[in-house]
């Protein structure tokens, strides 16, 4: 059933549409925003009350919702986690911080799948903080979006996607949306992160001290090469010719398959020493240009799953089994771990390791940029001293 009626909007002096349906047993109101037709609901069975309703909304001005808080999530989401139109990200780097492509890449995927199934068909003033928590307590349990069937979130991914939806309604309450962020309200899950192992030195020597027993050289290089620089896979798979110096590799750019080379995590260069028959295996390997770490030549950059399987299957051929692999969290960025470790286990000071791995705080920043060739001295011995156990 649908009725239409005509009135004159008091006060205003022109004629207003609105067209009343029944659906469900409730009426709802259509009307018109710009051209745009919305629907309403009156929340409302009888045709009588539902009219006057809308005719008490008209003489109040409110016959249309306010806009802002009326914006369905999905719509108020477009822009967010786009590299060139995110808010998020661009009020970062205008205030001089750093955001790479890539996280705002996986950012996108992670809202589209996490958090867009709950939110996207609520208007923004609707959202509520008991909303929140209901959705976040349900992160952690098996879920089905489209069909396709997904395992609960870890707590600390759960968090992650808490604090990515109050970073984005923390913009609408900046552009007046809503009057209040309901994220804060809701307190986050205990964090199980699932911290990353590292090797022993025994087991690296037994991983390492050989490479013709690696079904992959270019598999072995990397992972010595980690080993003894604490260097990101990403970091690896982009040096070139270039980055070896007489003494030292320069590390100042990452690869990443979403957006090719671009800067390392802290936008650092570092200058890293490193042993020379290591600097001799690295030239060995390397193309006049193009990657180093390559299986095309240089053309392209060795697939990371290559470098982990190899180090997987090595690991294994020691006694290192893969029921221990998982549940020591044992991976490639291990050999991260284990070279820091062996930095602060041998007295090197935390500022020089953190320069080195390029772990920066944001309050040491300036100070690694003064670190002398005598700082690095230490480092240097150190892996010299890996050179003697691991081979």
């Amino acid at each position: 059933m649908r009725h239409q009626k005509r009135h004159q909007r008091y006060g205003r002096g022109k004629m207003t549409t609105f067209t009343l349906t029944k659906t469900k047993g409730y009426y709802y109101y259509y009307c018109y925003d710009n051209g745009t037709r919305r629907r309403y609901s009156t929340g409302l069975k009888n045709y009588k009350r539902a009219y006057q309703y809308c005719i008490a909304l008209d003489r109040n001005g409110k016959l249309l919702p306010n806009k802002n808080g009326n914006v369905l999530f999905s719509e108020f989401s477009l822009p967010f986690w786009k590299w060139e139109t995110c808010p998020i990200v661009t009020d970062k780097i205008e205030r001089g911080y750093h955001f790479s492509q890539t996280l705002c890449k996986n950012n996108r995927g992670s809202m589209e799948k996490n958090i867009l199934p709950t939110f996207g068909p609520v208007p923004l003033a609707s959202i509520t903080p008991d909303m929140v928590n209901t959705w976040l307590l349900g992160l952690k349990k098996p879920r089905c979006i489209n069909g396709k069937n997904y395992k609960p979130l870890a707590n600390s991914t759960a968090n992650k996607m808490l604090r990515m939806l109050k970073d984005m309604l923390e913009i609408a309450v900046r552009r007046g949306m809503i009057p209040t962020n309901p994220v804060p309200l809701v307190g986050k899950l205990a964090d199980n992160y699932k911290k990353r192992g590292t090797y022993t030195i025994e087991e690296a020597n037994l991983i390492l001290r050989d490479k013709d027993t690696w079904s992959s050289p270019l598999a072995w290089l990397a992972s010595y090469l980690s080993a003894f620089t604490g260097m990101r896979e990403g970091e690896i798979r982009a040096l070139t010719k270039e980055d070896i110096k007489d003494g030292y590799l320069v590390v100042q750019h990452s690869f990443d398959v979403t957006v090719g080379v671009k800067c390392t995590k802290g936008e650092k260069e570092r200058h890293i020493p490193i042993p020379e028959d290591l600097r001799k295996e690295l030239l060995r390997w390397a193309p006049d240009e193009g990657f180093i770490f390559s299986l095309s030549g240089g053309s392209f950059p060795v697939c990371p799953k290559h470098l982990l399987d190899g180090l997987k299957q090595r690991c294994i051929a020691v006694g290192i089994s893969k029921k221990e692999i998982e549940r020591r969290g044992l991976c490639f960025h291990s050999w991260r771990h284990f070279f820091n470790t062996r930095l602060i286990a041998s007295g090197v000071t935390g500022e020089i390791t953190r320069a080195v791995v390029g772990h920066e705080s944001e309050d040491m920043t300036e100070r690694y940029l003064h670190l002398t060739a005598s700082d690095m001295e230490v480092v240097a011995r150190v892996q010299n001293e890996l050179v003697k156990v691991v081979g």
